[in-house]
């Protein structure tokens, strides 16, 4: 009996130490500021912290055990289970939640982990943005009035203005001329930069997009004969990879064509010649990935974490507003996908658009 007891001793020590790890890392739960959801490697709720409970209107003991899609969170169910498979960090994802007549909006991050048995889970962390999307869409709001109100008149004072530079016919070279020809081109100016930020307002509101099927290899075809002209004018070589049997994507035509002559088109700003850009699309699972990769002149890491910001311009050499990126990041999000950049020094820049795979779409 003797002989068990320092056994019988250490198990008892392992079972206080596991509960004191378990009220630290309660208490550690209990004191973020946000919404804390715990996942297995299943997917189903392995613990929750009390603002989550607020959150989701529901108590922990009848949360453990569930499926995240039955605590009013489906919108994430599916990329939760994508990011176990891949052990990669995915949102935030904005999920709007109702209880008793009140509208809340959260937006989840999740994080995988692996624990030190070895087994994967999801930290699920929910923050509400109620506030901040109520004042982002008042903003949005504001901005769509304004510029709709301001571009009317603009414009029609353009229109004016080259009526009379027509009727009074100033020399070439002359100081009138000049002139004319600044103010011609702030005005053209000016309705750009309004017609972009009612694109970017009316996406935000919500704006209804047109879908329809599109074949990948269509899509990025077009894209590189469009710009095949300038590439060669410039001495750049413009190529795409094309992975076979690509999947056929529901998406707006239009609003896709726009994300990639966008950038496009910042790649042949930055790229000088005998320089090469490169048009991919391959699957990844349940999505389809472009990327559109330059060996140019890398952006600086300070101007890669705000260069899908509204003004924010990725390089110094580019010129306008800075609502490009901003307005790529709106369509592609529409679409239930994300668009990230990468660069670094003599490596050139990458942009990646990952969209989802209809869901009848063969795998």
């Amino acid at each position: 009996m003797a002989a068990n007891a320092p056994k019988t001793q250490r198990l008892a020590a392992g079972s206080d130490t596991t509960a004191g790890d378990e009220a630290r890392v309660g208490a550690v739960l209990g004191s973020i500021q946000d919404g804390i959801v715990l996942i297995d490697g299943s997917g189903n709720v392995e613990r929750i912290n009390a603002v989550a409970e607020s959150q989701l209107g529901i108590s922990a003991a009848n949360a453990v055990g569930r499926p995240l899609a039955t605590l009013g969170l489906a919108a994430v169910d599916a990329s939760v289970h994508e990011s176990l498979r891949s052990g990669s960090a995915a949102g935030p994802i904005d999920v709007t939640l109702q209880h008793d007549g009140d509208a809340s909006v959260l937006a989840c991050t999740m994080q995988p982990f692996t624990d030190t048995s070895g087994s994967r889970g999801m930290a699920l962390a929910l923050r509400d943005v109620s506030g901040q999307r109520e004042f982002d869409h008042m903003c949005s709001e504001f901005v769509l009035r304004a510029s709709h109100e301001l571009r009317t008149p603009i414009a029609s004072v353009r229109m004016g203005l080259g009526l009379l530079g027509e009727k009074l016919d100033f020399p070439m070279g002359s100081r009138d001329r000049e002139l004319y020809d600044t103010v011609q081109h702030e005005l053209t100016r000016m309705v750009e930069l309004l017609s972009d930020l009612l694109d970017l307002s009316r996406l935000r509101l919500g704006e209804e997009l047109e879908f329809t099927d599109i074949e990948v290899g269509e899509l990025v075809g077009d894209a590189q004969q469009r710009y095949a002209a300038a590439a060669d004018k410039a001495g750049i070589q413009l190529h795409s990879e094309i992975e076979d049997g690509l999947p056929t994507l529901s998406i707006c035509r239009s609003a896709i064509d726009r994300v990639l002559n966008n950038l496009i088109a910042g790649a042949l700003g930055r790229t000088p010649a005998s320089g090469s850009i490169a048009l991919a699309a391959r699957r990844k699972k349940t999505h389809v990935v472009l990327t559109i990769a330059d060996t140019g002149d890398a952006i600086a890491m300070a101007r890669q974490n705000v260069a899908f910001e509204p003004f924010s311009q990725p390089s110094a050499k580019r010129h306008g507003a800075g609502l490009g990126l901003a307005i790529c990041r709106e369509i592609v999000r529409r679409h239930g996908g994300e668009i990230e950049i990468y660069s670094r020094p003599r490596k050139g820049t990458r942009f990646t658009i990952t969209l989802p795979v209809p869901k009848s779409a063969p795998s």
